[in-house]
């Protein structure tokens, strides 16, 4: 898949939805950057990083994988804190948001991450640090 952020909140919102208690999705910086943003956030519990093959040579050679294992959040009552996601800026459509332009999401109960100069970043970081960006997602 080419889209690592798209895969990384489908595979957030769908196994929380089946109640699962662990993801795995392929190592990079970006999804690494956005999983420490979203455990900071508490959106999710936890994350790891682990080789996905073992460290012989012939692992390595036959292409295996570095994963980030990412612990999924419930809350008290057992139902999931991420219900729903939306991809807003992906590789067909660049969308660019000022940050006069930053709202909260869905009444505050929701989150909305950017990629900015300074990093990624929820909205409400960008408002206080006064910095627009590329959103990334939604996700409530």
């Amino acid at each position: 898949m080419n889209d690592k952020i798209a895969n990384l909140i489908t595979k957030i919102k769908n196994a929380s939805s089946q109640g699962h208690e662990l993801i795995t999705v392929p190592q990079s910086k970006l999804v690494a950057s956005v999983a420490e943003v979203l455990l900071k956030e508490g959106w999710i519990a936890g994350i790891g990083k682990r080789d996905n093959g073992g460290d012989s040579k012939k692992a390595k050679k036959e292409g295996a994988l570095k994963v980030i294992e990412i612990k999924l959040s419930y809350n008290t009552d057992e139902t999931p804190k991420v219900s729903g996601v939306e991809r807003l800026s992906k590789s067909s459509k660049r969308v660019y948001l000022g940050y006069k332009n930053l709202r909260p999401i869905r009444n505050g109960y929701g989150i909305m991450l950017l990629t900015t100069p300074v990093g990624i970043m929820t909205e409400k970081e960008a408002k206080k640090t006064k910095v627009g960006g590329e959103p990334l997602f939604l996700m409530w």
